[in-house]
């Protein structure tokens, strides 16, 4: 393991023991390592949807105010280091290797074998301390209660959403999920929600009682409102009791990154008792320059190419709703669809169905992707649809390239992995896209951290 290869071939290898949720072996490693994750202050983040969004917005506002930020997000859209980023910077190979030899050792001591996602979880609480960061934003990687970046302290706690996801892991029904969210709550402290239906709001209430914790939720407590919207950014007003910030400028496109906006800016309104630097300056110019790719990211204009990670039947039916309202779609609605095999397909594919001329079916790299040739089966033969199997990512964008028309759209969804594969295609493919003047590219789809 002397390579940057051979390192993340070993923590990938960790991945095929499986999901094991449970806090005793991060515990064990953190305090071998005398704790790191308690002595930086944090911002904890659970949902079923937006929750990467809301710690890139928050991040975003917290570095422009000068706060020094780590920012530890899953799963990755292109490298391993993008999960691990201090002051918006991944980390670099040499420290990865450094702390990914000295926590090999300490768990062989331990007699532990920590999982991919515990593993890297201490790498990030390591290398975040080691860095001198001031704040750490944690993303939750599966649920929350037995989520291994549970053990932090936070400022602030965050429920995005909950819907139906993971159910093998999480429960079959919203009130087992939100259980399971909910349990991020800690004793004392402050936590937001972004929770439309009574009967599972009333649990995370419940929840945030019990802990003695402050709950201040989307909608009611604070607002947010669209408006006016275009297809590069949406200008949202934000209020609550005695304030109110207008005219905050945002590149994420949706009503549902208008909502995460909202739990962005509430937590950084929160997070400026401590950070002072925090101002309404800040927000506006943070929220501003957030860049989150993946996520309503439009790769192309003519014709219009939109990459988007949703990966479950909630996140579809927003991003076919929002991609209706933000885009003039005059011609075709194409769609490349991959999608893993633990997910809910049948319930994506409605979706979908009703709302796409085209669907082309792909395979994406990986074990748990799923058989095209099954939703093909599945989709049957409407009239109305062109349904075709084409496995290889690659093969199906040139295919759909080679019939698409500047007024059409082709949104390339289902899964990160569909996603993060059609990106580096396209980057390879397209060159250009490293040039902001070429007018048929956004520019914001090339990472330029």
């Amino acid at each position: 393991m002397n390579s940057k290869e051979g390192i993340l071939n070993y923590l990938f290898g960790l991945s095929e023991t499986g999901i094991k949720l449970g806090l005793e072996n991060v515990t064990q490693l953190l305090e071998a390592f005398d704790n790191p994750h308690l002595k930086i202050p944090s911002v904890h983040i659970a949902g079923t949807n937006g929750k990467g969004s809301v710690a890139a917005m928050t991040e975003s506002v917290c570095r422009q105010a000068g706060v020094k930020t780590g920012l530890f997000t899953s799963p990755h859209l292109i490298d391993f280091s993008e999960r691990i980023k201090v002051n918006g910077k991944s980390i670099p190979f040499q420290n990865l290797e450094d702390i990914f030899r000295r926590v090999h050792k300490t768990s062989e001591d331990l007699n532990i074998t920590p999982t991919f996602f515990e593993f890297s979880t201490v790498i990030a609480f390591i290398h975040f301390y080691e860095q001198g960061v001031e704040l750490n934003i944690l993303e939750v990687g599966l649920g929350g209660r037995l989520d291994a970046t549970n053990v932090c302290q936070p400022l602030v706690s965050i429920i995005t959403s909950i819907a139906k996801d993971h159910t093998q892991y999480l429960g079959e029904e919203l009130h087992q999920i939100a259980f399971e969210k909910a349990s991020i709550i800690k004793v004392g402290g402050t936590v937001l929600a972004n929770i439309e239906e009574e009967p599972v709001f009333n649990i995370v209430r419940q929840f945030a009682k019990e802990k003695s914790a402050t709950l201040l939720r989307l909608g009611s407590d604070f607002k947010i409102r669209i408006l006016n919207t275009n297809t590069y950014e949406q200008s949202l007003e934000y209020e609550e009791t005695h304030f109110k910030f207008t005219e905050l400028g945002l590149p994420l496109l949706g009503k549902y990154q208008a909502e995460n906006a909202g739990l962005a800016v509430k937590t950084c309104r929160l997070l400026a008792h401590t950070f002072p630097s925090i101002t309404a300056k800040a927000v506006k110019e943070g929220l501003k320059s957030t860049y989150w790719p993946g996520r309503m990211e439009v790769g192309s204009r003519k014709p219009l190419i939109i990459f988007d990670c949703a990966h479950n039947p909630s996140g579809v039916k927003s991003m076919t709703s929002e991609l209706e309202k933000t885009f003039p779609i005059k011609g075709q609605r194409r769609v490349i669809f991959g999608v893993m095999k633990d997910k809910a397909t049948h319930e994506m594919l409605e979706i979908l169905s009703k709302w796409a001329n085209q669907i082309i079916l792909v395979r994406p790299k990986g074990e748990r992707s799923e058989d095209p040739e099954q939703l093909k089966f599945f989709l049957g033969k409407p009239k109305h649809l062109e349904i075709s199997v084409i496995p290889e990512i690659e093969k199906a964008i040139e295919a759909v390239k080679s019939q698409t028309h500047d007024d059409d759209i082709v949104c390339i969804t289902g899964s990160l992995h569909t996603v993060s594969e059609a990106k580096i295609y396209f980057e390879q493919k397209h060159k250009n896209l490293s040039n902001p003047s070429d007018p048929c590219v956004d520019a914001s789809i090339v990472d330029r951290s």
